[in-house]
Parts: C-alpha cells; structure tokens; sequence
C-alpha cells in the first residue's frame, strides 16, 4: 500500500504526520491514541484490517464494521489477542438504518466517537461507461459516498459538543488519475474528495479534523 500526501482541504499536498506514521508503523507502541474510540468501516479485511489493528496497537478501542461477520470477528480476535479493545457490527453503509446501528454500537460498547475512518469501499464494475448499468453505479456511489455521508453527518454533533475529533476518508489514485474501465469507482473517490474538502472547512472551526487520505495498491 503506498500512502500518499494528504492535506485538511482533502488534496495531495502535504504529510498528516501523524496518521502516516500511524499507519506505517509496524511494531512498537506509543499509545497515542489511548483513550480514544475509532469507528473504521471496512474494516474485516485490507486497509481497514490495517488500520484498525494499528489504532488498537496505539491505544484506541476500535469498532469496525463491515458485511462479512466471519471476517469482523476474526479481525476483533486478532486485536484482543494483541490486548486490544474491539467491538465489531455487520451492517452496509450504504443504509442509513445500518449506520446509525454503527454508531450506536461504538457508543454502547466504546463510549463517545472520536475518530471516524470512512473506508468501506466496492471497486464495480470493470467495464466501460456504456457497459455499466444504473443499479451498479448507484451502488458503487452508495457505498464510498453515500456512507461517508451518513456516518460522518451522525458523529459531527458529538465531536462538535467536545470541540475536537477527527474524520479521515479513505480515497484513491483514481481520484486524481485516469483508469479505464472504472469510472464508477473514479467518480465515488473524486466526489469523497469534494466532500472531505467542504466538511474540512465547515468543521475546522469547531475543532474537528477532516482529511483524505489517497492509496494505492503496489507489489
């Protein structure tokens, strides 16, 4: 996984130091993040898997979410193990219903939401644009865009309540590149671009940190 640059507007300009290295890390424990409750959607397998593990490592009681359930609780097992907190919930992100059960369950089980990881994700269809039916974009949209959205605007009121808090949405190269037959996950990753950039700025104000962070996939 490469990291690339990230910067509060949601471009590719400057480090978030901080999460970077967080996420490059691959032994030792500094705890900082202990204390804090991430919510990391996608997280049974990938990026997310990564992701949590290291916030867990850092500190953070995690809760992650996904639709698989054999992947969540081995994932969860894996942080326990480590002597980590973990929490886990099936839900699609793609309703609002099941994002709401997210949210709800990290509080219940975690406490208050201080980060939020946006990275649930579905590449599509590998086709051309002509090729791609209205249901499989839709669905495609749903899933990196549409649940970003309804997670982020239910956890705002809290961190706003506490003046602090932090929201990373996990974006990609396709966001800023051109890739054949991908259009549906090039627009779903450039629209979470447009969104990180305009909740970064309404949020900033009342202490909440918004970021993008863009990856991609080398051997």
């Amino acid at each position: 996984m490469t990291l690339l640059r990230v910067r509060l507007a949601g471009g590719f300009d400057t480090d978030d130091a901080m999460l970077c290295s967080l996420l490059a890390k691959s032994s030792g424990r500094s705890m900082l993040l202990e204390g804090k409750v991430a919510v990391i959607t996608g997280g049974g397998r990938g990026i997310g898997r990564a992701i949590a593990q290291r916030f867990a490592a850092e500190g953070a009681g995690v809760l992650i979410a996904s639709r698989t359930e054999a992947e969540l609780r081995k994932v969860a097992r894996e942080i326990e193990e480590g002597r980590g907190k973990a929490a886990w919930v099936t839900a699609d992100v793609s309703r609002e219903a099941d994002c709401a059960r997210i949210i709800s369950a990290a509080e219940d089980r975690l406490g208050a939401v201080n980060i939020l990881v946006n990275n649930a994700g579905d590449y599509g269809p590998v086709k051309p644009i002509e090729e791609i039916s209205p249901q499989e974009w839709d669905h495609v949209i749903a899933v990196h865009l549409r649940g970003a959205f309804l997670l982020t605007r239910l956890v705002l009121p809290g961190m706003y309540q506490h003046h602090s808090g932090a929201i990373v949405n996990i974006s990609s190269l396709s966001a800023k590149a051109a890739f054949s037959w991908s259009s549906a996950y090039a627009a779903a990753k450039a629209g979470l671009l447009g969104l990180t950039r305009v909740t970064a700025a309404e949020a900033a104000r009342r202490g909440v940190r918004v970021n993008a962070i863009g990856c991609s996939l080398r051997r």
